[in-house]
């Protein structure tokens, strides 16, 4: 049972122990020789007690230097590894062979040398010649998720747990352009090793599952870099039960400095600058833990290389670079920013897109007030409009030729928001509903000339909702209320989820409609549409009310702000916050917020389009595929499944000459060469500990009685930090007891 450190760099404390020998050769103190008349009054001492004293002393440092020791090897996380009972055993086993085909096992030779070490643990496994003393294997690969390549067993498949399937399916087996998980991976390691396990029930298990007939081993061997980025941090990771031993294969080698290093471009941004040109920003990392680096970075589009820059990094660190390249009528522009290849070629480049936004049209329906200097219409107007590049094209209407807008106009508007309604008449409340059930969103802000009654008959109801009518009588800036929740989760809140921004003790609300769901029916109950967002206080203590509610209506939605925007209500329209609220609003009732150009790989592209499942066709163009044609039902089940491949996809409907596109990249996390170590992997994940066996095994208690004696032969197998700590309290106790009694 080995000794080892999980992090070894902290044992150098252990030098400390030379403080206390300095204090004590310090505090020693110098014999002078002194000149004295008569030595008959100088009591004489005894040597035996110096010599005792002298002990003493040394005895003290020695407890003194201890501590120290012990405080040094508990930082360095000392780990005593056992060996499994099993392991010792001539049993035959089942094992699970893990190959990471990570983008990161890219780099040279990493990927053929797992290769190798996986071929010479299927040769080494004994072919299945008897079945009663059979080793079996299955051949798993995994990046951000894991594939099955050979079973462990298979009732259509003779040769399914053969070295032969193994070693066959091996061949087949590429590097991918995703990042690591390596939980995913273990835990369905885990579950091909004993899927049969049942924990619900006492009945007899097959041989698969390990009770007390069956003493098959079960082992696991990962093959990979072992990235720290592919543990995620602050994750708590499901411990392998007790009868699965974990065995790292290490091929990611400690030369990567010795070999120039990775360089990559970690980084991407495009925007639109004057003069209609775009500037490209890129982001370049040295990843080096020694090294310096300069060299040349180009921006391609369209396969030509348009610019060149020069760029010098140290070691971990990273540099920007810019790019500025004219648009060409608006047209789309995509390509990449890449450098020199160095020991990992696949993440020296990056892509990007860019499209001029879609305008999308806002229809407005105010009622003319007058009266006010400054009407809710005043503010909203202002509020998506401050300059031209927000992609809002507003257009003005009152209420009374609201619905013959809506049926005369060839362009149906992306959204309406409605203010300054001097109440609601049954027209407009009938086209709201209509245009809302056929897909339109709708923003309402409820202003004091709205009747409860009249609101409730011709919109509330048809929503589920109801108003109790307005909460004072009259609105006065000396009575308000204050926002007491925020759902921060929430698109409309993106911008206030920092800790610096979500302060809203300023924002008052003189008044607001006392609105919920239908009498009787809890908020979230009876129907499945219904989303507070905000709440506002009330008059009495604890009483709340909504301040923006999300409720859908048939295929659309309706945002209504239980206050109207105007200062007569609220002091919002003059707090800067206001325009992200509205701004951010907008962009989640047209979808515009979902209009990304730049994914990473693992994702999904569920929200860069939204084809209609009609039989109309798309032209469909992936990263390094020639294009397909899909209909619109099939388009959308491929965009909902996660992107595998780095590139440009595009997509076009059939006959339409404007085509979409995306740039997907490498997740650059996956970049960073820092490692785990293989012991403190194990750690991680494998179970140690006999009281964690009965939840794992729970359910037989001939099994439970098993895994307890498995445990036993990795109880040495324990992280000894915390008995190392608890030493070095035991010795300053017994230090601060001992010390006070030489002093008297």
């Amino acid at each position: 049972m080995p000794l080892v450190f999980l992090a070894p760099l902290f044992a150098a404390g252990a030098t400390l122990v030379v403080v206390p020998w300095l204090v004590h050769q310090i505090r020693r103190p110098e014999r002078e020789p002194m000149r004295f008349s008569s030595v008959m009054f100088i009591p004489k001492s005894d040597q035996r007690i110096i010599e005792r004293r002298r002990l003493q002393h040394l005895l003290l440092m020695a407890l003194r230097m201890a501590t120290f020791l012990m405080l040094a090897f508990a930082f360095s996380r000392p780990f005593l590894a056992g060996r499994l009972a099993s392991e010792e055993s001539g049993s035959a086993a089942d094992h699970v062979i893990m190959l990471d085909t990570s983008f990161s096992m890219g780099a040279e030779g990493r990927f053929e040398a797992a290769i190798e070490r996986a071929t010479e643990i299927i040769n080494g496994i004994n072919a299945p010649g008897a079945s009663d003393a059979s080793e079996r294997v299955a051949l798993l690969t995994f990046a951000s998720s894991p594939r099955v390549l050979a079973a462990l067993e298979a009732e259509d498949d003779v040769l399914a747990g053969s070295s032969e399937a193994a070693r066959a399916a091996l061949t087949g087996a590429s590097l991918s352009e995703e990042s690591t998980n390596y939980a995913s991976a273990i835990a369905r390691a885990g579950e091909i090793l004993a899927r049969n396990v049942d924990r619900d029930s006492d009945e007899a298990k097959p041989s698969g599952s390990p009770d007390a007939g069956d003493d098959r081993r079960r082992i696991i061997h990962v093959i990979s870099d072992f990235q720290s980025a592919g543990l995620s941090a602050g994750e708590i990771h499901r411990k392998l039960p007790p009868f699965i031993e974990l065995r790292p294969v290490d091929v990611g080698g400690h030369a990567s400095d010795e070999s120039g290093g990775n360089r990559s471009v970690v980084d991407i941004a495009v925007r639109e600058i004057a003069g209609d040109k775009l500037r490209i920003q890129a982001k370049i990392k040295n990843w080096s833990e020694s090294d310096s680096h300069d060299g040349r970075v180009r921006l391609i589009v369209g396969e030509k290389t348009v610019v060149e820059n020069e760029f010098a990094v140290g070691p971990r660190n990273a540099t920007q670079t810019s790019f500025e390249v004219e648009i060409q009528g608006r047209s789309r522009v995509e390509g990449r920013v890449e450098i020199g290849a160095d020991e990992l070629p696949i993440d020296d480049r990056r892509w990007f897109a860019w499209g001029a936004p879609r305008a999308r049209s806002v229809l407005l329906i105010a009622d003319p007030k007058p009266e006010v200097r400054w009407p809710a219409s005043w503010f909203l107007t202002h509020a998506i409009n401050p300059g031209a590049d927000l992609p809002w094209e507003t257009a003005t209407v009152g209420q009374k030729d609201f619905a013959a807008r809506l049926l005369n106009d060839p362009v149906r508007p992306d959204v309406v928001m409605a203010c300054d309604l001097k109440g609601m008449s049954e027209g407009a409340a009938t086209s709201l509903l209509d245009y809302a059930a056929g897909g339109g969103s709708v923003l309402l802000a409820l202003n004091s000339s709205f009747e409860a009654d009249a609101l409730n008959e011709r919109l509330l109801d048809d929503l589920s909702l109801r108003s109790e009518g307005l909460l004072r009588a009259g609105a006065s800036p000396r009575r308000f209320s204050l926002l007491s929740w925020l759902d921060l989760d929430h698109q409309i809140f993106a911008p206030f989820r920092g800790a610096q921004y979500n302060d809203f003790s300023q924002i008052r609300f003189y008044n607001y409609h006392r609105i919920g769901p239908t009498a009787g029916m809890a908020e979230g109950e009876g129907f499945a549409g219904m989303n507070v967002l905000a709440r506002l206080e009330g008059l009495q203590s604890g009483e709340k009310f909504p301040a923006i509610i999300e409720v859908a209506h048939g295929q659309g939605n309706f945002i209504i702000w239980t206050f109207g925007f105007e200062l007569a209500m609220t002091n919002l329209p003059k707090d800067v916050r206001s325009l992200p609220i509205v701004q951010q609003t907008l962009r989640h009732l047209t979808g515009a917020a979902d209009e990304r150009l730049h994914w990473v790989i693992g994702e999904t592209l569920h929200g860069a389009v939204r084809p209609s499942p009609s039989d109309d066709l798309w032209r469909l163009v992936e990263p390094g595929e020639a294009s397909r044609e899909l209909t619109g039902a099939e388009l959308a089940r491929f965009l909902a499944l996660p992107m595998r491949r780095s590139g440009i996809e595009s997509w076009s409907a059939a006959g339409d000459g404007v085509a979409s596109s995306v740039a997907i990249n490498l997740d650059s996390r996956e970049s960073d060469p820092q490692r785990v170590a293989p012991e403190e992997f194990v750690h991680r994940f494998m179970s140690v500990r006999p009281d964690e066996t009965s939840s794992l095994v729970a359910g037989d208690h001939s099994q439970e009685a098993d895994a307890e004696g498995l445990a036993e032969g990795l109880a040495g197998g324990r992280e000894l930090g915390r008995w190392f700590i608890g030493a070095m309290f035991a010795l300053l106790l017994v230090e601060c007891w001992y010390a006070p009694r030489l002093v008297r």
